[in-house]
């Protein structure tokens, strides 16, 4: 009787039996390091080593496999020079725009003058108190700032006229039209390759950009024909040159590098100009930037100086992305490639491009209009004098927002989140300044004097600058982002250390998926048992 009762116990072991005569079975057999050994049958000391041993192992390989997950997820970008130089004719010269500190030439309005009678309640004109109100949107803030605009009464907003007078008073155009302009050692007429543009600093002049139907998308509103007249574009940001453009190709670009292969522009300015409550510096303000962008010409510029001569040698940085990276997360790689972000009044998207765009926004929502430069649809109010402080407010409000998001305090949702391009064009410039003893100069060019039609007696009034702009190499390496780890590299090290510890593998996987799935199904055909055959004693 208690034989068979022995033997009905073997015929129907219960699941615990099962499960444990299934796993030494496993564990037998498995290519896992030490697996087999906590199966035999062996001491119990010997088995605890072996599964404290296992353990162990699979901690430190977790451990591991962890540390590369986080960088492979913090850092998963490496940037690197490129393996080959870059001739700087497959980029385009930089555009150079300039800028006059003097605002109006004084024989026309005299800003100072018309704020002192209004100071000292002397009768102005209504010509005159409007111009003032207009000059007092594009004089230097730290002038104004100092009890300056209290006097000027206030207007909300500006219509047509203010950039028609602007535009009168403006001395910039004569003087860009009796400049002296060479381009590659070619001279050429100043006002045929300079076209006037409105940004932050009032009517500047610009070369070598692009034209605003290749910048701005057509709701913008412009003033007459400024900006416009440029050659068609046959550069792109991502792609560069089209194949086949040559040396005429626009934007303009250089073959070669050296002073001798540079733009050279003569300028003058009579000193006498010079407004000193509307700004502290007297010359020119020069930027040099992308021909795809708009300048900052308050924030990014240098100052050509009266009687001086300035040297700017380039030297370009190029960026380039590869499209791999593209499936990362635009919040992974702090990039936007030219296709991703589409913005509302520009063509093509740049790191500039979208600030302007964004402080425009949030300028229109705070004070209901847009400070004069801004791009904008006709209909958009321009804000006039009285809205000064207001448009000062959304500037800071807008540099504080984007600070406390960038320290993580405020969502990101909330700022422009402006990233620059994957692939960018910027250029670093070196910039060297000396007095330039222009009136024995202007002496001894009599050609020089006669093209001027000025006579030999000069004026203290009178002044005259040198810029001349050039590369500085032949070649420039360019940089490359690429994977730090690919989704490859990141399995490659993952099982590399799980092998290296353990010893699984592709095939231990196979073995663990056969073990749960085909061995049961076959042990349930052949001994009507998923567990296997029973033990023999």
């Amino acid at each position: 009787m208690h034989k068979l009762t022995v033997e009905r116990k073997r015929e129907k072991p219960n699941s615990w039996s099962r499960f444990q005569h299934y796993f030494n079975d496993y564990c037998e057999h498995s290519s896992i390091i030490g697996f087999n050994y906590v199966a035999e049958k062996r001491s119990k000391g010997e088995r605890i080593l072996w599964i404290t041993l296992i353990i162990i192992a699979t901690a430190l390989s977790i451990y591991f496999i962890m540390e590369q997950y986080d960088k492979y997820d913090e850092n998963p970008f490496i940037v690197s020079l490129a393996t080959r130089e870059t001739p700087i004719f497959q980029i385009p010269f930089p555009a150079i725009t300039i800028c006059p500190f003097t605002k109006a030439a004084k024989s026309l309005f005299n800003f100072t003058d018309v704020v002192h009678r209004l100071w000292d309640n002397i009768s102005v004109s209504e010509y005159e108190i409007q111009t003032a109100q207009y000059m007092s949107m594009i004089c230097d803030d730290d002038n104004l700032d100092i009890g300056v605009t209290e006097y000027i009464p206030e207007i909300p907003h500006f219509n047509e006229t203010f950039y028609e007078r602007l535009d009168k008073l403006n001395p910039t155009s004569t003087l860009i039209d009796s400049s002296i302009c060479k381009y590659m050692g070619e001279e050429f007429e100043c006002l045929e390759y300079f076209s006037p543009i409105i940004l932050d600093g009032g009517i500047c002049y610009t070369f070598n950009m692009l034209n605003r139907d290749e910048i701005f998308k057509s709701n913008v509103h412009h003033y007459t024909n400024f900006h416009s007249g440029i050659l068609t574009s046959d550069w792109d940001n991502d792609d560069g040159y089209r194949k086949g453009t040559g040396q005429e190709a626009y934007p303009r670009r250089a073959l070669q590098a050296g002073a001798d292969n540079s733009f050279d522009l003569i300028i003058m300015a009579f000193s006498g100009d010079s407004d000193p409550l509307c700004s502290i510096d007297v010359g020119y303000s020069i930027t040099v930037h992308t021909p795809h962008s708009i300048p900052k010409t308050k924030k990014d510029y240098f100052i050509l100086p009266l009687g001086s001569s300035t040297r700017v040698i380039v030297t370009p940085n190029v960026m380039s992305t590869s499209t791999t990276v593209k499936s990362y997360k635009t919040e992974d790689r702090k990039c936007y490639f030219s296709d991703e972000r589409i913005l509302h009044y520009f063509v093509s998207y740049t790191q500039g491009n979208c600030y302007l765009e964004c402080f425009t926004n949030y300028t229109l929502q705070k004070c209901g209009c847009v400070h004069f430069y801004m791009p904008h649809e006709k209909d958009t109010p321009i804000c006039g004098n009285y809205q000064r402080n207001c448009l000062q407010e959304a500037e800071s409000e807008l540099k504080t927002l984007e600070i406390e998001v960038a320290m993580g305090l405020r969502e990101v949702s909330l700022s422009c989140n402006c990233y620059p391009l994957c692939s960018q064009l910027t250029y670093q410039t070196s910039i060297t300044k000396t007095q330039w003893e222009w009136k024995e100069y202007y002496k001894a060019h009599k050609k020089l004097r006669k093209e001027l039609n000025f006579s030999d007696d000069l004026t203290n009034e009178l002044q005259f600058s040198r810029l001349k702009i050039y590369f500085k190499d032949d070649l420039f390496f360019s940089y490359e982002k690429n994977e730090l780890y690919g989704i490859f590299d990141f399995i490659s090290n993952f099982g590399g250390l799980l092998g290296l510890f353990t010893g699984f593998s592709l095939l231990t996987v196979a073995e663990i998926i056969y073990y749960i799935s085909v061995r049961m199904w076959c042990n349930k055909r052949l001994y009507n048992d998923i567990s296997g055959p029973p033990d023999s004693d």
